[in-house]
Formats: C-alpha cells, sequence, structure tokens
C-alpha cells in the first residue's frame, strides 16, 4: 500500500470532517466507513453539531463510503486520530498487514491538533 495515498485519504477524511463540523444546526453522532484498498480501511465517527443528513450525505456520495447511526465497530483497528478541532475519530484498520500501526501513528501525529488513540481494550 502506497503511504502516501494513506496518509493523502486521513487528511481528506479530517478536511471533511472539519468542513461539516462548522455547519452547526444540531447534535449528531454516526459514522462512515469505507475501504482505501482491499487491505485498508478507515471509519470515522461523528459527533459534531450538523444534521445527519449533511453527514450522511458526505459519506455516502463525496467519499463513497456506508454510513452507520452507531459509532465505528473498533474491533481490529489499529488505532484511532482524534483531532480537536472537530471531535471527530478516524479510524484505521488494514485486513492484510500492508498498513502497520506505526505508519497509523505516524500519519495521524502529523496533522496539526491531532492525537493518536488505541481502540477501546487495546
Amino acid at each position: 500500500m502506497n503511504q502516501r495515498k494513506v496518509f493523502a485519504f486521513i487528511v481528506a477524511l479530517i478536511a471533511l470532517a472539519a468542513l461539516l463540523g462548522s455547519c452547526t444546526k444540531g447534535p449528531a453522532t454516526g459514522s462512515c466507513r469505507t475501504a482505501i484498498n482491499e487491505k485498508t480501511a478507515m471509519c470515522v465517527d461523528f459527533d459534531m453539531s450538523n444534521p445527519q443528513e449533511d453527514w450522511r450525505m458526505a459519506c455516502t456520495k463525496v467519499i463513497k463510503g456506508t454510513w452507520s447511526d452507531a459509532r465505528c465497530d473498533t474491533a481490529g483497528a489499529l488505532g484511532g486520530c482524534t483531532n480537536t478541532s472537530n471531535r471527530s475519530v478516524v479510524w484505521t484498520f488494514s485486513t492484510g498487514g500492508d498498513y502497520t500501526f506505526d505508519e497509523a501513528k505516524s500519519n495521524c501525529e502529523k496533522q496539526p491538533g491531532s492525537t493518536f488513540i488505541l481502540p477501546p481494550g487495546r
């Protein structure tokens, strides 16, 4: 897996979450799961003041993901990338070993205002 593509995708997801988080109309909680390739996936937990319809549209139409009204299932996640400006968490998954824990952590920590976290129970 090309690390630059994964890094660019993480940046795009965080930017999308920040953009949508700036439109405040009411509380929303949900998640969006999307595959980067056959071996790497991401799921974004949204918890911001914004209508769910906006999140759903961005998830399904913009990043071609699958929307859920529940939080991301973090079983098997390498870790999460939290962002203080928009209170989102981008969870990274690797099913083929191509994308590693160290890469996920490093890519997260390169983003201003972002902190790498471990999944619950890990």
